[in-house]
């Protein structure tokens, strides 16, 4: 899985800005948790979307690799 992680990662690096794409250990955990507080997941990257066409690309990326969003 990590190999398609780091596949994602570089895919959403050509396609927005590198610094839209976060894996820092330290930021991820950030974004473990939402408002509802007794559900938890740990994300592989975040993504720091600019426009709906960021979004459109990231959802469409973690579709290709088979990611859940």
């Amino acid at each position: 899985m990590k190999a398609t992680i780091q596949k994602l990662k570089n895919k959403l690096q050509e396609a927005l800005q590198t610094s839209a794409v976060n894996d820092d250990p330290d930021v991820l955990e950030k974004y473990a948790v939402d408002e509802t507080s007794d559900l938890k997941g740990n994300p592989w990257l975040v993504v720091y979307a600019q426009s709906t066409q960021d979004v459109s690309i990231t959802l469409s990326l973690c579709n290709e690799y088979r990611i859940p969003v």
